[in-house]
């Protein structure tokens, strides 16, 4: 019962030696033993672009013992399946043996041929015309592309209560549509529904030569349905516990349809790492118990699927994993721009608001106005500038690029202060010089919150890169129980959806009140940090130039102050804190506003919580 392979891919009538193929076809997609193992590489180029490549370990006696139990021991040739894919983008294709050398791949008129195969051998209860209808319709059903919906209605049906029925199916006659409701509830049916969105790599496996590796590689833009359903709710948890910016990858793995021995690899882009990464598998209708055992580098994460309590409900597999940029070479310089930025606002403003009012001497006299202006806004201007482009990047991947975008764009954000300080020193200030320097100290506040969020990333990338590298000896096993949870919230009745939303209220407010709180204590601590700063500049200013030191009318330290003096009006001042202050914002009247600001701005809470690494 030896067929050519023209006679096995040409036609609708199917002889005995045809269906000995397709028998074989159709165990081999059910029953995966006769692959040793399989490696798949995912390297993930873009957001959506992906670069796969699968090697298969073939056991080539577990192959020749298949052929021969269906009587096809003298084939030279047979038809093997190289996975479960889903229909999509496909920009390259390309599959080689052992040596390198290129292996055709069946082309999309012989692989419709050859799941109208499948459906042959699913109808062989019924009589001879309707399994060769069932070749028919199977073979359309391949050929025809899904749309997103249709992909998605796979993922989230119920096998018993909404078999799938594609679109091309639908137009059929009301005989074919029971053909397809026969083969639906057969022992494949769950195969045959799988074609619905999937195709199937097939090749010619010579048994003589007895080829025992192949490597399948591809390019493809994957846009999954499920993926993107998956990353948004996901998201809400991960983006909140991680590091604002972290990218969300979400990566479908290659699908077999029963057990084989595994190593999934997923690769980060140059310049990311993964801090964390999970291996699922779906089903919308009831949970699947399964483990896995990982490792992960700081560039890879390796995953290899264990035991699964019930393969036939597994709808899909992918892993899910959180990427960051590496900070290596990236956040240096931006630190270093922003404290350099910080320091130079921060300083101006202490020298203005000193005795000796240093950019009201730069602004010029009355007589000579903007003597000093335009070098001093130049050297403002002009160190910025310079550290930009060691802060902005050409020369990076698309990934890394998308995720430093909320760190660089904090960084950026440090120009706007910037020249709103070199603005200030172009306006006459001189009736009221320390509003100047109050301007300027609102500036650096400014500069500050882009500082801290900077800071607080940085060292939140470091640690999560040092736990990934101190993991890297481990293996963990990973025993799960997966069970879907697309929207928990619309089932409920309405009470518990009402005690849910006032609960989360609860927690919100118990969590905002405290934030308030420190929020307040550290402008207020700010504020006296800076006013002591002040306060030292001043005794230094009576005790040099013999002179009295007031603030906005209220004076500080009288001319000639010692050193026990400076500690007696500190205490003082602290005691009539609440006076002090009322008095000075009305002589200042809108100045003290601005160093208020300026403390509050650069407190602000700045929290994400904590993600643990393993």
């Amino acid at each position: 019962m030896v067929a050519t392979k023209e006679g096995v891919l040409g036609g609708v009538r199917v002889s005995r030696a045809r269906a000995a193929y397709a028998r074989l076809y159709v165990d081999l997609l059910t029953d995966w033993s006769w692959i040793s193992r399989r490696v798949e590489t995912i390297a993930v180029l873009t957001d959506g672009l992906r670069e796969r490549t699968v090697s298969f370990d073939i056991d080539v006696n577990a192959l020749r013992t298949r052929a021969k139990k269906y009587g096809l021991a003298r084939a030279d040739h047979i038809p093997v399946p190289l996975g479960i894919l889903n229909k999509g983008l496909i920009l390259d294709f390309d599959l080689r043996n052992s040596r390198g050398e290129a292996v055709s791949l069946f082309n999309s008129a012989e692989d419709s041929a050859m799941v109208g195969l499948v459906g042959y051998v699913a109808a062989g209860g019924l009589p001879s015309h309707c399994r060769e209808r069932a070749f028919e319709i199977m073979r359309d059903v391949a050929l025809d592309f899904p749309t997103a919906d249709a992909v998605m209605q796979w993922y989230v049906h119920d096998d018993a209560k909404t078999p799938i029925v594609p679109d091309v199916v639908s137009q059929m006659s009301p005989s074919d549509r029971k053909v397809w409701q026969y083969l639906v509830a057969s022992e494949h049916g769950s195969l045959i529904e799988r074609m619905a969105v999937a195709f199937v790599p097939t090749t010619w496996y010579d048994l003589g030569k007895g080829e025992e590796l192949f490597k399948l590689r591809r390019v493809e833009d994957e846009r999954d349905p499920l993926i993107e359903l998956l990353k948004r709710t996901h998201a809400r948890n991960a983006r909140a516990s991680a590091i604002p910016g972290a990218g969300l990858v979400a990566v479908r793995v290659s699908e077999t349809s029963g057990p084989v021995r595994e190593h999934i690899r997923l690769v980060a882009p140059p310049g990311t790492f993964f801090a964390v990464g999970v291996f699922l598998l779906w089903n919308a209708t009831s949970p699947i118990q399964y483990e896995y055992r990982d490792r992960q580098t700081h560039t890879r994460q390796i995953f290899y699927p264990g035991k699964v309590s019930e393969w036939t409900r597994v709808r899909s597999r992918y892993v899910f994993s959180l990427m960051l940029p590496n900070p290596q070479g990236v956040m240096r310089p931006v630190l270093l721009w922003t404290w350099t930025i910080f320091i130079l606002l921060l300083a101006g403003a202490i020298a203005q608001l000193s005795p000796f009012e240093v950019l009201s001497y730069i602004h010029g006299s009355p007589s000579s106005p903007g003597a000093m202006v335009d070098a001093a806004v130049t050297v403002l201007l002009i160190i910025p500038s310079i550290g930009l482009a060691y802060v902005v990047r050409s020369d990076e991947n698309d990934v890394r690029h998308t995720l430093l975008r909320y760190v660089r764009g904090w960084a950026l954000f440090c120009l706007i202060p910037v020249l709103l300080a070199s603005l200030a020193l172009f306006v006459d200030l001189s009736n009221d010089k320390p509003l100047l320097g109050l301007i300027w100290l609102a500036c650096a506040g400014v500069v500050g919150l882009s500082l801290r969020i900077n800071l607080l990333t940085s060292i939140r990338l470091r640690r999560f890169l040092r736990e990934v590298e101190r993991a890297a000896a481990n293996t963990s096993l990973r025993q799960i129980v997966s069970e879907p949870k697309l929207n928990p919230f619309r089932k409920l009745p309405l009470s518990v959806r009402t005690a849910r939303a006032f609960i989360l209220g609860v927690n919100f407010v118990a969590t905002l009140v405290p934030a308030i709180i420190r929020w307040i204590g550290w402008t207020a601590v700010c504020l006296l940090g800076f006013g002591l700063i002040l306060s030292i500049l001043g005794w230094f200013f009576t005790a040099t130039r013999h002179e009295d030191f007031s603030f906005y009318g209220v004076v500080i330290f009288q001319a000639d102050a010692s050193l026990l003096d400076f500690f007696d009006v500190i205490a003082g001042r602290i005691r009539e804190l609440p006076a002090t202050f009322s008095r000075a914002m009305q002589n200042s009247e809108r100045g003290l506003v601005f160093a208020t600001v300026a403390a509050a701005v650069a407190m602000v809470p700045v929290s994400w919580g904590k993600l643990s690494t393993r």
